[in-house]
Formats: C-alpha cells, structure tokens, sequence
C-alpha cells in the first residue's frame, strides 16, 4: 500500500507541474502579456551607444537591391521582406533578426538608406511585433 500512495503522491506532482508549466506558456503568450509591451512607441531614441565595429555603406547598397550578405551567406530576395523568407541558414536568420545591418545603412548617409531602414524595421514589426517567439525573439538574437 506504502508503494501505491508513493506513486499517486509523484504522479499528483507530475500533473500538477505540467498543469503549470502549461498555465505560463498560455500567460505568455495571451493578450495579457502582450498587452506589457503595447503602447506608444517613442518619436526618438536619446541617447544611442556608438559602434565600435566597422560599418560599409557598400552593404547598405546590396540591402537596397535585395541582396543580404549577413553571416557570411547571401540571399537575394528578388523585391520580398527578407522577414517573409525561409532561409535554412540559421546563421544568417539570427544576423537578419539582430539588426546589425543597420550600422550598414547608417554609414551610407543617405535619405535612401534611412527609408530603407524604416521600411525594413516596419517590416519586422508588422510581421515580428505581436508574437514573442521564435528566431527573432531568442536571447541570443535580440542581445
């Protein structure tokens, strides 16, 4: 009977860590959570760190045309969101996802590269803004 009563005490626990493990997962990705980071977007960042590395206003010119040299692969997105694209390199979705290309666009200085930017960025958000997982969300791409 000791046995028994051992068992339906650990089973009762297995259910009741999958029942809350299942309940965080549900609050995450509910209306409530998301809710957290909804609200007005600020005109302007104040104060942006600087750049330590090299940026190619070269590469803000490829990214204009639709060609994306990240993380050593280049893909060519013949006039589509880079966002909309399946990549089987995961290597070039994380440089895509991380924004480090905007440095790129930053050096070239121009009107053209900044409406890329914000057409770029808009993409990500219209696609990436309202669901909190995946590539784009992982710590290692957004740190």
């Amino acid at each position: 009977m000791a046995l028994v009563a051992g068992n339906t005490t650990r089973l009762w626990t297995l259910v009741a860590k999958e029942f809350w493990r299942k309940t965080r997962r549900r609050l995450r990705a509910g209306p409530v959570y998301r809710w957290r980071y909804s609200g007005r977007t600020p005109e302007r960042v104040l104060i942006a760190p600087p750049d330590l590395r090299l940026a190619d206003p070269q590469i803000a010119l490829e990214i204009y045309y639709g060609r994306y040299p990240l993380s050593g692969h280049l893909v060519e997105t013949g006039g589509t969101s880079p966002f909309q694209l399946d990549v089987p390199n995961r290597g070039w979705q994380k440089s895509l996802h991380g924004f480090r290309w905007l440095r790129h666009m930053r050096a070239a200085g121009t009107e053209l590269a900044a409406a890329n930017a914000r057409a770029l960025v808009t993409d990500w958000i219209a696609m990436h803004g309202n669901q909190i997982s995946g590539i784009a969300w992982e710590p290692g791409t957004t740190a």
